[in-house]
């Protein structure tokens, strides 16, 4: 357990997703997906408290049944479609701290990143130690091509690059590393959340993390092709870790 930082974990999981029906408690390898997040919190063993925040009785059965706490369902009002996830976890934490849960920041896990391990937790739990940083976000290396492949349309319909290049093109060696922030983990100080009512303070410290498990379930296409990779990949110890 981590005793320099205490930290609270919250697994977000509202109901009524449409692009994955039922996404939050449909098995992954025989697993309800939520539960990839919070077996792999409890055994981090680096938080006071694993919390569940969602509006629905059936996640938050399931939830508990595998060692999170659910001390409340989320209004509904928090949990359409067009809520903002920030509202839904400040309430969450506004509630809890006048519980006299007492901690000094929060990790949000989200669901739809099953793939993450320990090492992932706790090194940004370290970095935040180490740093006095507000935020602690996760990282994955991407292509360095990818922002000269990336366009936007006109008026009129033409193509433009939303980066300009040169038109006697560029050698992939010679660009520089780009990153990408994935939501495997998110770090973030209490006060920093009950005060400005966001994720982002001003000092901002980052993990990478490894490309595969950054994997984020978002469409159909997405759950189809992870359960294809996991089908051939299994028995590797990393994704054995996170499930547990």
């Amino acid at each position: 357990m981590n005793d320099k930082l205490k930290v609270v974990c919250l697994i977000n999981a509202r109901s009524g997703s449409k692009s994955i029906p039922n996404k939050n408690i449909k098995k992954l390898q025989g697993l309800p997906l939520i539960a990839w997040s919070i077996k792999i919190a409890l055994n981090a063993n680096c938080f006071t408290k694993v919390f569940v925040n969602t509006d629905s009785k059936q996640i938050a059965k399931i939830s508990e049944s595998f060692g999170a706490e659910v001390p409340f369902l989320r209004p509904k009002k928090y949990a359409t479609d067009n809520s903002k996830q920030i509202d839904a976890i400040t309430y969450f934490i506004q509630k809890i701290a006048k519980s006299n849960e007492k901690f000094d920041a929060v990790a949000i896990l989200q669901p739809t990143f099953p793939l993450r391990i320990v090492k992932d937790i706790t090194s940004c739990i370290d970095k935040m130690v180490r740093t006095n940083a507000d935020t602690v976000i996760t990282l994955t290396k991407v292509n360095n091509s990818t922002l000269h492949t990336l366009y936007k349309f006109t008026n009129k319909g033409h193509p433009r690059p939303i980066i300009k290049f040169s038109n006697k093109g560029t050698i992939r060696q010679n660009l520089p590393d780009i990153y990408k922030r994935v939501g495997c983990v998110y770090l973030i100080k209490k006060k920093i959340i009950l005060k400005s009512k966001s994720i982002y303070g001003k000092n901002i410290q980052s993990v990478l993390i490894d490309e595969r498990r950054s994997f984020d379930l978002d469409s159909m296409f997405d759950w189809n092709l992870l359960e294809s990779w996991l089908k051939f990949n299994s028995k590797k110890s990393w994704i054995y870790e996170s499930r547990k």
